[in-house]
């Protein structure tokens, strides 16, 4: 009978199908594990100290939060200045709202009160609890 080409071929062939190992011994360790580790076992885990920073490119482009020298509703400017306030955004949407109601349902009530809440005269808010 000829020789075998490698080890394996004599284990195909069936007469030692259970004996000797398949995989050559040379390449595979059975030590070594056959199923893959968590990261944290592999590297240490990153811990930061520093408190996290937020993006500035420039002084005074509205990271920081100001405070506020009048109260937080108030629509009238405050003594002294002769500039108006300009009217929140969400007052203003109000306000279209309401003039544009008014317009098409023909009730010039609504349509006056629009036009106060645009020119800050009054707000949704003041008008709603009384």
């Amino acid at each position: 009978m000829s020789e075998p080409v490698s080890r394996e071929t004599p284990m195909r062939s069936g007469s030692d199908l259970y004996e000797g190992p398949i995989a050559d011994p040379q390449t595979y360790e059975p030590s070594q594990p056959t199923h893959p580790s968590l990261p944290s076992q592999q590297v240490a885990p990153t811990r930061v100290d520093t408190l996290p920073q937020q993006a500035s490119t420039q002084p005074g482009d509205g990271s920081e939060v100001h405070k506020q020298t009048r109260a937080a509703g108030s629509n009238k400017p405050s003594q002294g200045t002769g500039k108006p306030v300009p009217v929140p955004f969400k007052e203003r949407v109000i306000g279209v709202a309401q003039k544009t109601r008014g317009t098409l349902l023909g009730k010039s009530q609504l349509v006056e009160h629009g036009d106060k809440i645009l020119t800050g005269q009054t707000t949704h808010e003041e008008d709603r609890h009384t």
